[in-house]
């Protein structure tokens, strides 16, 4: 037999007014098999504390995880509404499609939902909720029962576990935070958004008969990326600015710079909001002049005209750029803005280009190997 802990898990990525929303279903065992599906890495059947591959990595934030109560479901009909981007559901089927020989039906005539159990009626019901219940509660088959644990590592002592405590909405398991094992019933959890690895781990019952030799857990991961975008700032030279020892602050006497920033390589990555980017100088008697945004083949970039800046250094004379993601919300997402001042006593050359001229000036005499 095939231990398939699970039929439609679904990690939902979501990015702004429903526009940039995924769903991925797995394992898609019906077509391929166990080793198969969206999610499934090399690492799913290893130790239970081993920290498999990570299956998706990318920042469309809020994240969820629909993991269905019940082993074989089949979900569709998902339309994702959205509320400013903080409240929002997905909504599916949630008709378990094995419960042995037990289903329901909706009676057209009667305006009822009809639970059959091996051919014969054994109940009626207003509402396909309450009939799902009753067969959630009366006819599913507890080998088939899910169980899940997520475990989310963020750096610097920032450790998080979620349990699944066997309740459900709509077919899918409530997941709650909590600490060694214990559940906070205060704490449940919706979406993800914190940038850090998460560990999702399935467990099955597995130890009753035939089923005893099924696998006892299923693993995937998945790793959220910068919650804030990034971008570099270039001299005319051609090399990029560093920071001082104040983050995203600089200092140049460049009188052109260009802004680049990597364009997204695959489809969970969340894309630099265009129509938002921010520039603002001071004096504002100074004019700075900003060109289109130029695709290339793998990165965006624009320049910038700072010679009216680098005149006007004796009043210290700065530009920031600040950007955003698509669909950006506070409470996910945040900002970059990057302060330039302009200095015509700062040098020209960059720290690295400095020292290719003296690599090429000595004939490699001095490197910086």
């Amino acid at each position: 037999l095939e231990s398939v802990v699970g039929g439609d898990i679904v990690l939902s990525m979501y990015s702004g007014d429903n526009n940039s929303a995924i769903e991925i279903s797995f394992p898609t065992y019906k077509e391929n098999g166990l080793n198969s599906g969206s999610f499934y890495t090399q690492d799913s059947f290893a130790d239970i504390k081993d920290i498999p591959s990570y299956s998706i990595e990318g920042n469309k934030l809020p994240m969820n995880i629909y993991i269905p109560k019940y082993k074989y479901t089949v979900s569709n009909s998902r339309n994702l509404t959205a509320n400013d981007g903080i409240n929002y559901s997905v909504d599916k089927n949630g008709k378990l499609s094995y419960y042995g020989d037990a289903d329901y039906f909706y009676n057209e005539e009667t305006g009822l939902y009809e639970v059959y159990v091996e051919n014969v009626l054994v109940e009626s019901f207003g509402t396909e909720r309450d009939a799902i219940a009753y067969l959630n509660n009366n006819a599913s088959i507890i080998e088939y029962q899910i169980f899940a644990e997520i475990y989310f590592n963020g750096g610097n002592k920032n450790e998080k576990y979620y349990y699944t405590d066997g309740t459900e909405t709509d077919g899918y398991l409530n997941l709650y935070q909590g600490k060694n094992g214990i559940i906070d019933k205060t704490k449940k959890v919706d979406f993800f958004y914190e940038k850090g690895t998460y560990v999702v781990t399935l467990f099955q019952a597995n130890n009753i008969g035939a089923t005893s030799n099924f696998y006892t857990f299923y693993k995937f991961a998945f790793q959220i990326n910068s919650q804030a975008p990034e971008f570099d700032v270039i001299g005319s030279n051609g090399y990029e600015l560093t920071n001082t020892n104040t983050p995203n602050i600089y200092y140049t006497n460049s009188s052109e710079l260009k802004i680049q920033w990597e364009i997204p390589t695959n489809e969970y990555q969340a894309k630099i909001d265009e129509n938002s980017i921010k520039i603002k100088s001071h004096p504002s008697s100074a004019s700075v002049i900003r060109s289109e945004i130029v695709d290339s083949t793998t990165t965006k970039y624009f320049t910038i005209d700072t010679s009216a800046l680098v005149e006007a250094s004796k009043q210290f004379s700065y530009i920031e750029i600040t950007m955003q993601y698509e669909g950006h919300n506070s409470r996910y997402y945040s900002p970059i803005t990057k302060r330039i001042y302009f200095d015509k006593s700062a040098p020209t050359q960059t720290i690295q280009s400095l020292m290719t001229l003296t690599e090429n000036a000595t004939d490699r005499a001095f490197t910086s190997n």
